[in-house]
C-alpha cells in the first residue's frame, strides 16, 4: 500500500516561454504546461474558495471528462474545480486547470447550457490562449510565471487579493491583458460547440447562455457579470455562434437529472439550513412530493442535525424515483445519526454497482472510520481515490484513519498530502518532518517519505 506520487512533481528551473509569432508560440512543452497547472491548481485551492464536497466534484469532473474526450484537440486529462461563489464566473489556465462558480452553474437553465461554458473553457486551454498571451516574457522564471498567472486568474474573483498573489510591481495594464482578444473568443465558440455537439450535448447551449447573460446585464444596468469582464460578450459573437450551432442537426441531450440534483445540491449547501426548510414548507403540496424538492429538504435537515427526519424523507421518495443523488443523500444521512452499519451496507451495494465513483469510496470509507474500521476505510482510500488528481479532503480522511490505526507515519504523511494540493508548503514540510520521526515506517516507507520531503524542499526554495 503507497500513497500516489503523481502530485509531487518537482518543478523546472525556468519556463522557457517562446516570442509570439514564433514557430513555437502556440505551445508549451508539457513538462511546462505540467508544472503549471499543478502550481495554478494548487494556487487557486489556496487562495480561492474550493468547495471539496465530493458528490459536485465527481458531478462537474463527470462532465468535464465526457466533454475532453470529445474535444478535438484535448490530449490529456483536464482538472476541474467548483468554486463556492454566487458570482457567475469560471476561467481556465495552462495545462488544463477549468474552475467553475457555483454561481454559473445555479444561473443556467439546463446542462447543455453550463456545458457550453466548460467546453469553451477547454478550448482557451487546448489552444493556448492565455499561455500565448505571454508568450513575449522571455525567459520567465517559474516563480513569476506562475505568481503573475496566479495572480490574473485569482484577481478576476477579488483584485486586491490578485494584486497581492500577483508579482510586485506588475502594472495595472498588465492585470487587464487576462482579458481574451476577440479572434481567442471566436475561436473558443467555434472548438466549443463542436466538442459539445461531439459530446451529445445541444450545442445551442452555449449561445443560448450567452443570451441569458445579455438579459441579465440589459435588466440590471449596474449589474456586473465577472464572467463577461474576461470573456467580452457582443450581439455579433452571440449571432455567430447562433449560426455555428443551428448548422447541427439531431437529437441532442439538453439537460440532465444529475445536472437538476447537482443545482438542488448547491443551493442546500450554500443556503442556511431554516432558510431552505422553511422554503419547502411554505411550496405548494403537491411541488413537496417532487423528488428534487424532497432531496434539497433532506439535505437542509441533516444540516440542521436532524438525520432520521432526512432519513425518513429520502426513504419516502418512490422506488421508481430513486436516483444515485438520493441514496448518496441517505448514506450520509445514516452516518449523521450513527448508524454505521447501515451506511456501510447501503453504501456498499453502491460500490458494487459503481466501484470507481469517488463519492460513494470517500463516504464508504468515512463510515469505516466512524464505525472504527479504519484498516478498511485506509483500503478504500488507497486504492480508489489517490489516482491522478485525488482530492484534498480525501487526504484528511485518510490522515484520520491512519490515525485510528496507530500508523502515524501514514497519518503524517497523508496531512502533507491534505497541505501540499491546497499550496501549504510550509506546513506539509512540517507533516513530512514529523511523518520522517514515526517508528512504524518500514525501509520503502521511509524512502518514499523523504524523497517527498527533497521535492517539497524544491517547491520551498522556488517560492522564495
Amino acid at each position: 500500500m503507497a500513497i500516489s506520487h503523481s502530485p509531487w512533481a518537482a518543478p523546472p528551473n525556468t519556463i522557457d516561454l517562446p516570442d509570439i509569432g514564433g514557430a513555437e508560440s502556440s505551445a508549451l512543452t508539457p513538462a511546462q504546461e505540467l508544472a503549471l497547472s499543478g502550481q495554478i491548481a494548487r494556487e487557486v485551492r489556496r487562495s480561492l474558495p474550493v468547495m471539496d464536497d465530493p458528490e459536485l466534484n465527481t458531478y462537474l469532473t463527470a462532465v468535464g471528462d465526457r466533454l475532453v474526450s470529445s474535444s478535438p484537440d484535448a490530449n490529456n486529462r483536464m482538472v476541474f474545480l467548483l468554486i463556492d461563489s454566487s458570482e457567475i464566473n469560471a476561467f481556465a489556465a495552462p495545462g488544463g486547470v477549468i474552475a467553475v462558480n457555483t454561481g454559473l452553474i445555479l444561473a443556467a437553465k439546463n446542462e447543455s447550457e453550463m456545458a457550453g461554458v466548460v467546453a469553451h473553457e477547454i478550448a482557451h486551454v487546448t489552444q493556448r490562449h492565455l499561455a500565448r498571451t505571454y508568450a513575449d516574457q522571455a525567459n520567465m522564471t517559474l516563480k513569476t510565471g506562475l505568481s503573475l498567472l496566479a495572480g490574473l486568474l485569482i484577481g478576476a474573483y477579488d483584485p486586491e487579493l490578485g494584486s497581492a498573489v500577483a508579482m510586485t510591481g506588475m502594472a495595472a495594464t498588465e492585470q487587464a491583458r487576462l482579458k481574451y482578444s476577440r479572434s481567442n473568443e471566436q475561436e473558443a465558440d467555434r472548438i466549443g460547440i463542436i466538442t459539445l455537439a461531439s459530446a451529445g450535448y445541444d450545442p445551442r447551449g452555449m449561445p443560448q447562455f450567452f443570451q441569458t447573460l445579455q438579459k441579465e446585464t440589459g435588466q440590471s444596468g449596474d449589474k456586473i457579470i465577472e464572467y463577461l469582464q474576461t470573456h467580452p460578450l457582443t450581439s455579433s459573437r452571440i449571432s455567430d455562434s447562433l449560426t455555428r450551432a443551428d448548422q447541427y442537426i439531431g437529437n441532442y441531450e439538453k439537460t440532465s437529472t444529475e445536472f437538476l440534483f447537482a443545482q438542488a445540491r448547491i443551493e442546500a449547501l450554500q443556503k442556511q439550513p431554516r432558510e431552505v426548510i422553511s422554503e419547502y414548507e411554505k411550496i405548494d403540496a403537491a411541488f413537496r412530493k417532487s423528488p428534487i424538492a424532497k432531496y434539497k429538504y433532506a439535505i437542509a435537515l441533516h444540516r440542521h442535525n436532524k438525520p432520521r427526519e432526512s432519513i425518513n424523507i429520502l426513504e419516502s421518495i418512490k422506488e421508481e424515483d430513486r436516483n444515485l443523488a438520493i441514496e448518496l443523500a441517505l448514506g450520509e444521512a445514516l452516518i449523521k445519526a450513527s448508524e454505521y452499519p447501515h451506511a456501510i451496507k447501503h453504501l456498499s451495494a453502491l460500490k458494487d454497482l459503481y466501484p470507481t465513483y469517488d463519492a460513494i469510496n470517500y463516504l464508504l470509507a468515512k463510515a469505516y472510520v466512524e464505525n472504527d474500521d479504519a484498516a478498511a476505510a485506509i483500503s478504500i482510500l488507497t486504492s480508489e481515490l489517490f489516482r491522478e488528481s485525488p482530492t484534498p479532503i480525501a487526504y484528511r480522511l485518510l490522515a484520520k484513519a491512519a490515525n485510528q490505526d496507530h500508523r502515524k507515519g501514514l497519518s503524517y504523511e497523508a496531512m502533507a498530502e491534505y497541505y501540499f494540493a491546497n499550496g501549504k508548503y510550509s506546513d506539509a514540510m512540517g507533516q513530512i518532518d514529523m511523518a520522517i520521526k514515526s517508528e512504524d515506517l518500514n525501509e520503502i516507507e521511509r524512502q518514499r517519505i523523504e524523497n517527498k520531503r527533497d521535492i517539497l524542499k524544491t517547491w520551498l526554495d522556488t517560492a522564495k
